[in-house]
């Protein structure tokens, strides 16, 4: 499928895509929200917020700590979710977001800071966002980039605190957009992308360039599973049928990214019916993913014939950390 052929694909996608998969975005938003300490990253914080006997830190105080995110394949915004809400009787949005728990880092990630945002995710389940000073985007669809924005812009971000860009990282030549600021981010995560891309270790490689010393790369994706049929609407889209823990730690290791390498699998498992089934289709989340020949846009598709009419693949999540 050519580059052309894959964007108009999700372009097309763009407008319903987040009403017709709502529910298993939420669920996914909620494992990744339950695993802040599993990703390892030095995150902001309601303590950032704290501190001195007036009540809170001065703003150069919380503002020295720069957290960047790169959503890569972003689609709509899975993993940089938000909705903003205001403060309440005072207190900031974050003020209100459950403890981060506390984990070492020894590592300083060299970064210019941003100004902290106070957002919830979807009101209640919070992925990312709220944990950070920038979130970037990167999409090869501009419909899906459109989404993004507009979603941001609805809550009152600026494009320093929250903004996608239409791009593709794993081209030959990466596009001209794609240089400096969109390096040294603290996190770079790719939600339901891998198995779409023609080379995973390729989009493992060029995602860990762009980490700063220290940094973690994040994949939310499936486990292995059967072939999916070649009549479901996204098959011409998908290259692998999932991965093992084993392929999946030698991306990481070859990449540059092996450090502290862990992988879990999350409570999420993607229903679909099937011709002749009594169940409802559910679970179809999807993220954005591209590669060199546009093979993007992951797409939740379960292939493992289940009782009662359904297929099933299971979710994990896997992070490493970048040499410093």
């Amino acid at each position: 499928m050519s580059v052309e052929q894959n964007k108009e694909f999700f372009n097309n996608e763009a407008a319903s895509y987040d009403a017709r998969h709502e529910k298993t975005l939420t669920q996914l938003v909620e494992e990744i929200r339950s695993r802040l300490d599993f990703i390892g990253v030095d995150w902001v914080d309601d303590s950032d917020d704290d501190g001195d006997e007036e009540g809170g830190k001065n703003e150069e105080s919380i503002t020295k700590k720069g957290v960047r995110l790169l959503d890569y394949a972003c689609g709509t915004g899975l993993v940089s979710r938000v909705s903003h809400i205001p403060s309440i009787a005072g207190a900031s949005s974050r003020s209100l977001l459950p403890p981060i728990p506390r984990h070492q880092n020894n590592h300083t990630i060299p970064t210019t800071p941003h100004p902290l945002i106070t957002i919830l995710i979807n009101i209640h389940p919070q992925a990312l966002a709220p944990y950070t000073t920038q979130c970037v985007g990167i999409d090869l669809s501009e419909n899906m980039v459109a989404a993004y924005n507009t979603r941001a812009e609805n809550q009152g971000l600026t494009p320093s605190e929250m903004h996608a860009y239409q791009g593709n990282l794993l081209s030959p030549a990466p596009s001209p957009t794609l240089t400096p600021p969109f390096t040294n981010f603290t996190l770079a995560a790719v939600g339901l992308g891998f198995h779409h891309f023609d080379d995973p270790s390729l989009a493992a490689r060029r995602l860990v360039e762009r980490l700063a010393p220290g940094g973690v790369l994040m994949i939310i994706d499936f486990l292995p599973h059967d072939k999916m049929e070649s009549t479901h609407a996204a098959s011409h889209t998908v290259t692998h049928h999932g991965f093992s823990e084993a392929e999946v730690r030698r991306m990481f290791e070859d990449a540059g990214a092996g450090e502290g390498f862990r992988l879990e699998e999350v409570g999420v498992v993607f229903n679909r019916a099937v011709a002749g089934g009594h169940g409802q289709a559910h679970g179809e989340g999807h993220a954005h993913g591209h590669d060199e020949h546009g093979e993007g846009h992951g797409h939740g598709h379960s292939q493992r014939p289940h009782p009662g009419g359904e297929v099933r693949r299971r979710v994990f999540i896997a992070r490493g950390a970048k040499g410093v």
